[in-house]
């Protein structure tokens, strides 16, 4: 909107000034010269209508095509970061020993979300942005080495992997969230 709003006073400001050097130099303007010049400008913004639609619609197809993968994905990611935190808050509370856990754990929601991530990377990959695709990657990586070090080699603190987990998990989660924005055009409107 800004740069259309600069482009037309400067497209005005340099045919003021085409104008005038016309006028000074005694150029004669006939009614062919002003046809011509009326069609070359109608094929230029028609040029620009078409060029813009074409953007558009390919912009619209992309959204159309990932849109379900990405909804669910933010979904199912949603969810994992919220059982991370309650887990997480969980851990902490369990600390004290009077503590009695009321929590049901759902470890349903890593398994789908780790679902919606392979087929996001593996199905949908050559549709979706280099950094997206590299923050999934970066995020399975991460959780991967977090697991290692808390199942296998019981080297890292359930506490500490919970937060490298999360903040993982959010860092994804906003990278996702722009994707998803920047895609669906919802800032173009």
């Amino acid at each position: 909107m800004f740069f259309g709003f600069i482009g037309l006073i400067l497209g005005f400001f340099v045919g003021f000034v085409l104008l005038c050097v016309f006028l000074v130099t005694g150029f004669k303007v006939d009614v062919a010269l002003l046809t011509n010049i009326t069609i070359a400008m109608a094929t230029i913004f028609a040029t620009y209508i078409h060029y813009d639609s074409t953007q558009r619609q390919r912009k619209e197809r992309i959204w159309e095509i990932n849109k379900t993968i990405l909804l669910d994905l933010l979904e199912s990611l949603a969810q994992v970061i919220s059982e991370s935190k309650a887990a997480l808050e969980e851990e902490v509370q369990s600390q004290d020993p009077e503590y009695r856990s009321s929590r049901e754990p759902n470890p349903t929601v890593y398994k789908k979300f780790k679902d919606k991530q392979e087929y996001g990377l593996e199905v949908y990959s050559a549709l979706m942005d280099e950094e997206l695709l590299k923050a999934l990657e970066v995020a399975k990586s991460n959780e991967e080495k977090i697991n290692k070090a808390v199942f296998e080699d019981e080297t890292t603190d359930t506490q500490e992997a919970y937060e490298e987990s999360i903040q993982s998990y959010e860092v994804l989660q906003s990278k996702l969230r722009k994707f998803v924005t920047d895609v669906s055009g919802v800032k173009n409107t």
